[in-house]
């Protein structure tokens, strides 16, 4: 991973930025900017996006205090507050909500703080402290996207979306493909629910079948994802695919499961490559109603790991419109809002390829898989216990505040925070 540095010479460097921060454009929002306190190294430190007319409104001074002090326990200071509405920019620079915005995060952390209002028709610096020194007065929107700095971040691929929403999968459950996928379910459904084995073994085959959907998917393809769909509802089998996702294929499937290795993942541990991914987006984008939420809730922790929090979010709110209670949705909402660092912000996360851990996969090697484990795959369909051969799957999410304790305990602490929201 090699990081794109930026040089913000002026203010459209710093307000056409800001998109590009998020992955997507902000509506209704005040948006603000932070840089490492002394004695910190220079640069930019993480942003938030606050709702503009909760920041602005009747009773907004606890919202914009409580963002404002977590950034400060990490030591960031407030650098810029720009603001995004749909008003025409006149009304906005006038607007009592975008002025008590701006006005609340000066007085909690510094009155110097630059802030611009992006509005429908132009843009602008309100009145203040001028970072750049540089022209105020209504500017044309037009210069937001000729800027430098935007133009750079656009050579290295960078593409917000055009709003928020747009962050998560696109549903297509009643789509000829979403048809099919329902058909294989219901014939999946009539024998037992697919253990870890035999759920971890149909991820694996569907990776390196590098499903592309558009050109539609074979009786194979379809066959594996509903037997990865069932699987993920149970808690258990769902962390072992998750483990298999961040390590690769190499790691025994009988160290999946490990609550200490799956704790560990949670806060650190490699970022997982892009192919990986690719099954669980097809369920996401594919999968009936009412099943879709194990899947979603993985994608958005995944994303949190990978430090995209917008799009962590978006998913994790498309689980739980799946499933009010899911809590393994909930659970990532309630880290994202915590202000915990995500591992690809640690140091040992961003250059990890856990491929090389434990070398070759086992179910890779041979058509058949690996014979020393087929008999446990029979034990998953045929046995007594409920098909689960490392000693039963959990009835619910508990294990997952198990393997959360010390990211829980470090917040409590105040330790470990990034500020993010």
């Amino acid at each position: 991973m090699t990081p794109t540095t930026l040089r913000l010479s002026c203010d459209a460097d710093l307000v056409g930025a800001v998109p590009h921060l998020f992955g997507f454009v902000p509506e209704e929002s005040l948006s603000l900017l932070t840089v490492p306190m002394p004695p910190g190294p220079p640069g930019v430190g993480p942003a938030a996006r606050l709702e503009l007319t909760e920041a602005g409104g009747p009773g907004g001074q606890p919202y914009v205090a409580g963002v404002i002090s977590r950034f400060a326990r990490d030591r960031f200071g407030i650098y810029a507050a720009v603001v995004h509405t749909d008003l025409p920019l006149r009304d906005a620079c006038e607007s009592p909500v975008v002025l008590t915005a701006v006005r609340r995060v000066r007085e909690l952390d510094d009155p110097r703080v630059g802030a611009w209002v992006v509005a429908r028709d132009g843009w602008q610096r309100l009145p203040g402290h001028a970072p750049f020194e540089d022209r105020s007065g209504p500017r044309p929107l037009d210069e937001l996207g000729h800027a430098r700095a935007v133009t750079e971040l656009v050579l290295t691929g960078s593409a917000p979306v055009a709003g928020r929403a747009d962050l998560g999968i696109a549903r297509e459950p009643d789509s000829a493909t979403g048809s099919l996928l329902l058909d294989a379910l219901a014939d999946r459904m009539q024998r037992r629910l697919p253990g870890v084995v035999l759920t971890v073994r149909a991820y694996d085959e569907l990776v390196t079948r590098r499903l592309r959907p558009d050109q539609g998917l074979s009786g194979r393809d379809r066959e594996l994802l509903a037997r990865l769909l069932l699987g993920l509802e149970r808690p258990g089998v769902r962390d072992a695919v998750l483990t298999r996702v961040l390590v690769g294929t190499g790691m025994p499937v009988e160290l999946l499961t490990e609550p200490e290795l799956v704790g560990q993942l949670w806060t650190g541990g490699p970022i997982e490559a892009a192919d990986r991914r690719r099954p669980l987006e097809v369920l996401a984008r594919f999968a009936p109603s009412g099943v879709v939420a194990p899947t979603s809730a993985l994608l958005a922790l995944l994303a949190w790991r990978r430090g995209e929090g917008a799009r962590a979010a978006v998913l994790a709110e498309l689980a739980l419109e799946d499933r009010p209670e899911y809590s393994l949705a909930r659970l990532v909402l309630e880290v994202q809002a915590s202000g915990a660092i995500p591992p690809a912000a640690r140091q040992d996360a961003l250059e990890d390829d856990a491929d090389d851990w434990f070398g070759p996969s086992p179910f890779l090697d041979e058509p058949g898989g690996h014979p020393d484990l087929d008999d446990l795959s029979d034990i998953e369909e045929d046995g007594p216990d409920g098909s689960w051969w490392l000693g039963g799957p959990p009835t619910d999410d508990r294990c997952l505040q198990m393997y959360t304790e010390e990211l829980i305990d470090e917040i409590e602490r105040g330790d470990g925070r990034s500020g993010t929201t």
